[in-house]
């Protein structure tokens, strides 16, 4: 999952894994959005109420103020 990525950068200095994640595009049909299955949705469940306690913040930016 790429979290944080500086595109610009990415774009002028290819790193060794470049071609590896950005070099052939996948076919539209294998990243169309999809409703998760009721049975997801209670495995998950627990999962997303512990991350729902956090602020998640950028670069440079700050919970505190």
């Amino acid at each position: 999952v790429a979290l944080y990525l500086d595109f610009a950068q990415i774009d002028r200095d290819h790193p060794p894994n470049y071609e590896l994640f950005f070099g052939e595009r996948l076919p539209d049909e294998q990243v169309l959005s999809r409703p998760m299955s009721p049975a997801d949705a209670v495995h998950f469940a627990s999962a997303a109420a512990f991350g729902a306690q956090f602020t998640v913040v950028g670069p440079g930016e700050s919970t505190t103020g």
